[in-house]
């Protein structure tokens, strides 16, 4: 039998790092409410204490309204589930995954305004590749 403490847990995190705080939540928005409208996610979500985001998202995204079901989502859930922001803030937020126990983070670099994943890539290896 294998011992759990012996057991590394990782995480794959999406990265959207930009200068403007804005531009990488509406990114971010963007790529969650994917996630969020899938039942598996959804009740993930809801476990983890964001049950009035996927109540607002259900709601929304059954009446059509895409717009609403991304205000849905809240700063909260994003800055929790997602590294969203310029670099230093960024690497606060890994630095939190870390100290609530996760030592071994895969950072996934996704679209933000203008950059292509390319640059993006870039930019999450410059600002957060371990040092």
């Amino acid at each position: 039998k294998r011992d759990p403490a012996g057991i590394a847990v990782s995480v794959l995190i999406p990265a959207f790092v930009h200068d403007d705080l804005p531009t990488a939540r509406q990114a971010a928005r963007e790529f969650l409410l994917h996630y969020a409208g899938m039942p598996h996610y959804a009740r993930a979500f809801e476990a983890s204490g964001f049950g009035s985001e996927m109540a607002a998202v259900r709601e929304a995204l059954t009446a059509g309204r895409s717009s609403d079901a991304l205000r849905a989502l809240s700063d909260r859930l994003l800055d929790e589930v997602l590294l969203v922001g310029p670099a230093a803030r960024c690497r606060e937020q890994l630095d939190a995954f870390q100290d609530a126990g996760v030592p071994w983070a895969l950072l996934g670099p996704q679209k933000v305004g203008e950059q292509d994943l390319e640059a993006q890539a870039r930019v999450v290896l410059d600002a957060l590749a371990p040092r």
